[in-house]
């Protein structure tokens, strides 16, 4: 059904209030985008979803410029809203959904959409919901990020650094099912992660297990494996307001290793969006898991989901991530689900407990298993642990009852290098670049407890422009130096010596390499 309204004001890049013929007025969200936080909220944007970008500042001026290009197309304009099939006719904030097409011109042509024009420009992402032309709105982001336009000229995934990279000695697995078979229990030798042993099973229908329970088994000749509940959901990261800390649990190393164990390939993860998972409560669209993508980048791994899934989107990856799906997957998905999986692919199927939860999309997810040749199933229970848990909340069990025969619990990146006690504490950079009363500056300092020589290592910023420590600088153990951009070096502080400014006072960044030309540290602002 087609809308025609007035656009009467523009609250930001990817919201609208329009006027309909009726005087009635609406708030619309633009399907499908998201936009930067505005500058003056841009503490509430979460950078994990930016990907390759870290500095919220430039993500807060980004939104501003990105609220400006909306106005500029929008204000004051009459415009058609359209609905998506595959999207409520609200969000969760009572909004319209919709798209916008107009005409940029002014005319009566309304063949151009706003959505994806905004991505295509390069001020906003696509925002991984189940809309019907997610996947080609994520071609138009792709080509806008190669073209490093707009928001996506400081994306850069490679310089993410690597985070929560550890042993795996404790995850949790919330909101959770047990994995039986179309027999019976699994046998232990397929079961790396057990319940612990304070854990109890809530049975609807199913499987009954006595002892240990498993909350992830395998399958490797199928090349799948299935975990009873949703082990990467960003609601339980304390950034999103969960009250506990998450991020010593092994939840990303452990899973990035599962998934790494069922496959030769290496390559992008994709994640099935296509069969409601967005709008369900027991289910995983890839926009619940910022921090398992931003977890990934760190590993130069890419996180992508896809809606359609086809032969052709899922042929250079190395795995497919299926959460519970709202509605079943069509013959034609399973036969390049088994395709897939021939060649080499690995399938990880996440899992719910949950009551609220339809035995239909139970049903769902466990005939994806049968049909890929599996006799793993998602039991019909629910695990609660009222000793091990998180926040005190026995539907969100903790566990360490691991099975070491599984080689899956160390780093996803062995023997990493000690992390530089070298720190970059401050950056001041001049408020324009022809501003000579202010002296730039950006201060280092050695957090360890002994001295560091820095001889020969290097700063550097966005554009090229390099500082070398000369040879005999050495740090005593929490002492802070200085690089300023004017004068000459002494004892106390280091100077470029140079008669224009270095830092961009639009934003920049700080790069230290040591004297074998390996990133030491970086900071951005």
């Amino acid at each position: 059904m087609t809308t025609t309204v007035t656009v009467v004001e523009v609250v930001d890049g990817d919201t609208i209030d329009v006027r309909l013929d009726n005087g009635t007025k609406e708030t619309v969200r633009i399907i499908g985008i998201d936009t930067p936080e505005t500058s003056d909220n841009v503490e509430a944007e979460r950078r994990a979803e930016w990907e390759g970008i870290e500095d919220l500042t430039y993500l807060g001026r980004w939104g501003d410029r990105a609220s400006e290009f909306a106005k500029a197309e929008l204000k004051d304009t009459t415009v058609e809203l359209h609905q998506d099939p595959n999207e409520p006719n609200r969000g969760s904030y009572g909004r319209l959904l919709r798209y916008v097409r107009y005409d940029p011109s002014g005319g009566s042509d309304t063949s151009t959409v706003y959505n994806q024009r905004a991505i295509s420009k390069g001020y906003a992402r696509v925002y991984d919901s189940g809309f019907t032309k997610h996947d080609k709105y994520l071609a138009s982001e792709l080509s806008a990020r190669q073209a490093r336009r707009h928001v996506w000229k400081r994306s850069d995934p490679s310089k993410v650094p690597e985070t929560r990279d550890s042993s795996v000695d404790l995850v949790f697995v919330p909101q959770t099912a047990s994995i039986h078979t179309e027999s019976g229990t699994v046998n232990t030798d397929r079961v790396p992660v057990f319940a612990s042993a304070s854990a109890t099973q809530k049975l609807q229908n199913g499987t009954t297990y006595d002892g240990d329970i498993p909350l992830v088994a395998v399958d490797s000749d199928a090349r799948l494996a299935v975990i009873g509940g949703p082990l990467v959901a960003e609601q339980y990261e304390e950034a999103e307001g969960f009250p506990t800390d998450t991020s010593r649990y092994g939840n990303f190393p452990f899973l990035t290793n599962l998934i790494s164990s069922l496959t030769d390939r290496s390559g992008r993860i994709i994640v099935d969006g296509g069969h409601g998972q967005f709008d369900a409560d027991y289910a995983l669209a890839c926009e619940d898991m910022a921090y398992y993508l931003r977890f990934l980048e760190g590993q130069d791994i890419i996180l992508q989901q896809r809606n359609s899934l086809t032969i052709e989107e899922v042929a250079n990856a190395s795995a497919l991530v299926v959460s519970v799906p709202a509605t079943p997957f069509t013959d034609e998905e399973i036969s390049v689900l088994q395709s897939f999986v021939n060649d080499g692919g690995a399938v990880v199927l996440l899992g719910h407990g949950t009551k609220e939860m339809p035995s239909k999309a139970r049903a769902n997810l466990n005939n994806i298993i049968e049909q890929l040749g599996s006799d793993l199933r998602l039991n019909g229970d629910r695990i609660v642990d009222n000793e091990s848990n998180l926040n005190d909340d026995a539907c969100l069990p903790a566990t360490a009852n691991f099975n070491d025969s599984f080689d899956l619990f160390g780093p996803v990146t062995p023997e990493k290098s000690a992390e530089s006690p070298l720190k970059i504490t401050n950056i001041e950079a001049a408020s324009s670049k022809t501003d000579e009363e202010y002296d730039e500056a950006v201060s280092f300092k050695n957090t360890s407890n002994r001295q560091l020589d820095i001889s020969g290592w290097t700063v550097t910023d966005d554009s090229g422009k390099r500082f070398e420590f000369p040879d005999g600088t050495i740090l005593p153990a929490g002492t802070i130096v200085q690089i300023r951009t004017r004068g000459r070096q002494n004892k106390v502080e280091f100077y470029w010596n140079r008669s224009q400014n270095v830092w961009n006072n639009d934003g920049d960044s700080v790069y230290v390499h040591d004297e074998t030309g390996d990133l030491v540290t970086k900071r951005s602002y």
